[in-house]
């Protein structure tokens, strides 16, 4: 909303450029970003997968919590996305994943870079115009960011 502030030191940008491709990583200046021609995008922390390979998990962020509701967004070598969306808080049993365990599955996806963005109750799917998972706060939450992509 007003403009690019690279505020955090463990805040990352994530988002598609104008080439619909998918870019993430640290950003420390406007100009940094703006060569990759975003075209939308968020911020998020941390970063789980760059290259092929797993990246280390703050100790924070191992912790804090350990198990939750995740959503993820990572591409392929051919830039096809993946996103995985891990419920979690309720009461049939579903208790959420860490951030180790979704680089688990990203490797075994063969995903080359993966960012965690929000979780908890934001993490929400929606499939042609159906929720097809379940939102931890029992219903959709409102949110000022979301990745909508039409086919």
């Amino acid at each position: 909303v007003s403009g690019f502030h690279a505020t955090y030191k463990d805040l990352f940008f994530v988002g598609m450029s104008e080439s619909n491709k998918l870019i993430g990583g640290k950003f420390t200046s406007k100009s940094q970003l703006d060569a990759k021609s975003p075209k939308f995008g968020a911020s998020f922390v941390p970063v789980l997968m760059q290259n092929g390979r797993k990246t280390a998990i703050p100790s924070k962020w191992q912790t804090s919590p350990a198990r939750a509701p995740r959503t993820v967004i990572a591409n392929y070598k051919d830039d096809q996305l993946l996103f995985i969306v891990a419920d979690g808080y309720n009461e049939s049993g579903s208790s959420g994943a860490t951030l180790a365990e979704m680089q688990i599955l990203l490797q075994r996806f063969g995903a080359i870079n993966g960012f965690n963005l929000d979780g908890g109750g934001s993490s929400s799917l929606i499939w042609n115009g159906r929720v097809i998972n379940n939102p931890s706060d029992g219903q959709l939450r409102k949110l000022p960011t979301n990745f909508v992509f039409y086919t």
